[in-house]
């Protein structure tokens, strides 16, 4: 009984990841997702040939990849109203681009500044004078690295979405206008 309840909740989650729902995401958007999928597929038997777990490896990025390319279009493309407005740059898709270019961005300036924390290490390896820790110089330029690399990603960031926003503000003063003129 405790099996089959597990089974239940389980299955239904493995559908989730692997599936897409057909009701919810676009036509176009869906048949793209599955050929993407296959050819992510294809791709990782090629490789399984040379190296199993670099196959392995591309399949998993390559999955990950296209989930996060259908479910960012599909939040893009949610009816065919929105689908023409972005075809007629009615609505801007930059700025979700820009949204996901920043968090990459972030995470890199992190990886980096823990890279840099923990050079010593890496170049010179456990030494007994360092007694396999890094030093405090290392460790204070990764920090600044994280925190200066991260203020600039902001900033850029924020500069890129101020002409976004600047349009978006002139669309919503421009349909309140034509709703005003509307009513009289």
């Amino acid at each position: 009984m405790e099996q089959q309840s597990i089974t239940n909740k389980i299955l239904p989650m493995i559908k989730s990841i692997f599936i897409v729902d057909k009701e919810k995401t676009p036509k176009p958007i869906f048949i793209a997702y599955y050929v993407l999928l296959i050819l992510c597929l294809l791709q990782a038997i090629y490789f399984m040939f040379h190296d199993f777990f670099g196959g392995i490896n591309v399949f998993i990025i390559g999955f990950i990849g296209t989930r996060i390319l259908c479910f960012v279009a599909s939040k893009i493309f949610k009816d065919k109203k929105s689908s023409k407005s972005i075809f007629f740059f009615d609505k801007m898709i930059t700025p979700h681009i820009v949204t996901f270019i920043y968090w990459l961005l972030l995470a890199g300036v992190v990886v980096a500044g823990i890279m840099t924390m923990f050079m010593d290490v890496m170049h010179h390896g456990i030494q007994f004078r360092y007694m396999g820790f890094p030093t405090i110089i290392s460790i204070l330029s990764g920090l600044l690295q994280i925190i200066i690399g991260g203020t600039f990603v902001r900033l850029w960031s924020e500069f890129m979405m101020v002409f976004f926003k600047i349009n978006e503000n002139l669309q919503f003063l421009r349909e309140a206008k034509e709703k005003e003129l509307e009513r009289k």
